[in-house]
Parts: structure tokens; sequence; C-alpha cells
């Protein structure tokens, strides 16, 4: 780019001595549907970023649009998509569930609901716990597993009486945890209740694990849940729509296993953190000069 007077000029000029500028969109930080105010600094920032890189690689297809409407450059953009390590993620053996559920103290014919992720209102907590009340009246041998860090110091942290209150219905709160994989095998059944989401890394792994999801109808989770076939999408913030989306499938195992086995298969197709690598190697092979090479055109 042709350096400009001010602030800009020097940052393109100290950029134009880089050999290459790539911007990773691991997610907009704004939708269309969002404040005209969050939207004008969500994406006045992202034409900023984009406006200085050679390349922009979007984890996310729906955001390809909204860029291209910022009129950033066709030839700028690739799709990344996101993935995951396959080799730690796989459905559980019966005996591997049992044993696993024994040191976590479940009851090994319990019927476990696990969820993963911060414990903010931004993943759709509030809603959940709120169906979840719902789900246990009707299955009590129902249990509901969350995993997750809990930050009081957060705005919308979920407060500590409704973690209590969650606990009298069958809710398991085991806090952060490093061994997921290992968690993912004790579920029948995931849920992920976002308000938003780029494009989730535990939905994949819960989909590789071999578990049925249900998922917000929001973009991320569409791309992770193919409805009716992987999981079942429900509309975001709707407690109600959540309740009787799990009720049903925990009263139905067959259609379950069935759910879980076609999601195992579309993680092995679309999932893989190998494709994901090659695509950015490919960007850079392409941006970067080789030596004693010329710069690539931009």
């Amino acid at each position: 780019h042709n350096p400009k007077p001010g602030v800009y000029g020097r940052i393109a000029a100290r950029l134009a001595r880089v050999p290459a500028v790539v911007n990773t969109v691991h997610g907009l930080y704004a939708q269309p549907t969002d404040p005209l105010p969050r939207r004008i600094a969500v994406y006045g920032l992202e034409r900023l970023a984009a406006f200085f890189s050679h390349a922009e690689l979007i984890q996310n297809p729906e955001d390809i649009d909204v860029l291209r409407s910022l009129r950033i450059a066709e030839s700028k953009l690739r799709l990344l998509g996101n993935g995951i390590d396959l080799d730690r993620f796989h459905p559980a053996t019966a005996d591997e569930k049992r044993t696993l559920r024994s040191q976590l103290g479940l009851p090994a014919d319990a019927i476990v609901v696990g969820a993963v992720g911060r414990l903010v209102a931004e993943k759709g907590y509030r809603e959940l716990l709120t169906a979840w009340t719902s789900v246990h009246a009707t299955h009590p041998d129902a249990r509901l597993v969350i995993i997750g860090m809990h930050d009081p110091s957060k705005p919308d942290a979920i407060g500590q009486a409704e973690l209590e209150e969650a606990r009298s219905h069958g809710v398991v709160l085991l806090g952060e945890r490093h061994d997921v994989e290992q968690l993912y095998r004790v579920m029948d059944l995931y849920v992920l209740a976002s308000h938003r989401e780029g494009f989730p890394r535990s939905a994949m792994e819960a989909a590789a694990s071999g578990i049925p999801l249900v998922v917000t109808d929001i973009r991320g989770c569409r791309q992770v849940v193919r409805d009716g076939e992987t999981g079942r999408l429900v509309p975001d913030r709707d407690a109600r729509a959540l309740a009787e989306t799990l009720a049903a499938l925990l009263s139905d195992p067959s259609e379950c296993r069935r759910l879980g086995a076609n999601g195992a298969g579309l993680a092995v197709e679309a999932f893989d953190q190998r494709s994901v690598i090659e695509t950015t190697l490919e960007v850079y092979d392409k941006l970067v000069p080789r030596p004693g090479g010329d710069r690539p055109a931009e």
C-alpha cells in the first residue's frame, strides 16, 4: 500500500519492511443484528487490520460475507476453518465410560449431559440452568456435568447462589479441568447454549467423541452441527426450547446413538486440524519471499 501521512502512514511504512502480514479472524465480535455502535467499532477495527494485512484467514464462512461487505479485497480473503487434534478424541467404550464415571462419583446408569465453557452468561448458562430445572424434574436420573472456570470478577459471571441452586437439581460442577478428552467420554449428550461463538472447539471435540450435540442456532454452532443429522439446533436465549429438545433426546437413546455416530463421522471429514495447518502454510508460502527472491505482489 502507498504510505499516507500521519499515524497510518508511519504504520504502513514500517509494515512495508515486513515480509508478510497475516490477520486471522477467529470470529467477528459483532453481527449484523448487533447495535450500530458495536458494529461500527468492531467492523472499523477489522477494516483497519485488513488494510495493513496481505491476507485474511477467516475461521467462519459466515464472516467472509461480512468482510466482503466492508469492501475488503477478495484476493485477501481465505477460508481457514477450524480443527482439533482428532487423535485425542474418540467415542468411549463401555468400560471406559463406566470407569471414568466411577472416578467422578457419577452413577453408572445415569444419563449424563455435559457442557464445557467459562461460567458466564454469554455461554448461555442461565438459559441452560433454567432449562435443566425442567429436564431434571422429568428425568431425575439425569446429571448435568459442567466443566469450566468460575471467575466472579467477570461482569456476566454466573453467581454463587445460582450455582448452589443448580447443584440441588443434579448439576455437577467440575471447575477448570485439563483432561477434557477424558471427560467427554462420560457424556451421553453435549449442550452448548452460547449467545456468540466463532467456531466452537468444544462442540467439535464432543462431535469427535461420538456425542450428539444440542447447540444454539448461531454463527459458529451452525458450522459444527448439521441439524437432525449430528445434533439439534435450538434458538438462542430460549430456555423452553432448550429444555424440550434435551428432554426429547434423553428419552430417545437410539436417536442419540444415531446422531453421535454421524457426528463422529463429520468430525473426521471436516474438523481435522491438519487441514487448517496446511491452509495456513500454503498462504504463508505464497506470501513470504524466498531467499534472493522478490516480495510477492499485493
